[in-house]
């Protein structure tokens, strides 16, 4: 995937601030934010991201759609991305045979039983899932986009939910 690195990124970057995974959930009553920390304004900005719209419960419209409903700081483990192996140039009956795509794992924290009240509420299977690197004060217009894919499995226990998800085609 090809990353797109605006000056502000780059200036966080160089001044070796601390990077922050970002973990999206695309879902039909609006999308999830997710990391380590709780995703404040200094991360998804008004302005940018947000069309600064409230609703009478005081959240926040995201893309003039969904409320932006949940921000926690869920985020328990994001395992490196797996690449897909692709055939190089020419071999094309490889290529036919290429059966792996490329996949993220994440883990989300349940134990206050939040994520089993998402599954409830919310069907996830083939929605999209987006993994972002981002630094505080970056608007998530300006974060680097590192994985988007279809949420292919999930497993739901009392501490936590796993999310597997594979990569667009």
């Amino acid at each position: 995937m090809a990353e797109r690195v605006t000056f502000a990124w780059d200036q966080k970057r160089r001044a070796r601030a601390t990077p922050v995974p970002l973990v999206v959930l695309r879902l039909p009553f609006g999308p999830k934010f997710y990391s380590f920390r709780h995703v404040g304004t200094d991360v998804i900005s008004y302005g940018e991201q947000f069309d600064g719209a409230a609703d009478f419960d005081a959240s926040v419209t995201y893309d003039g759609g969904g409320v932006a409903s949940d921000r926690a700081g869920r985020l328990l483990a994001i395992d490196p991305i797996r690449e897909a192996a692709i055939a190089n140039a020419g071999e094309f009956l490889a290529s036919l045979s290429q059966a792996e795509r490329a996949s993220l794992s994440v883990e989300l924290d349940n134990a206050d039983g939040a994520m089993s009240t998402l599954v409830g509420r919310e069907y996830l299977l083939n929605q999209t899932l987006e993994a972002y690197i981002s630094f505080p004060g970056i608007m998530m217009s300006q974060a680097v986009k590192r994985f988007s894919g279809k949420i292919a499995s999930y497993t739901l226990s009392k501490r936590s939910l796993r999310i597997l998800a594979e990569a667009d085609a």
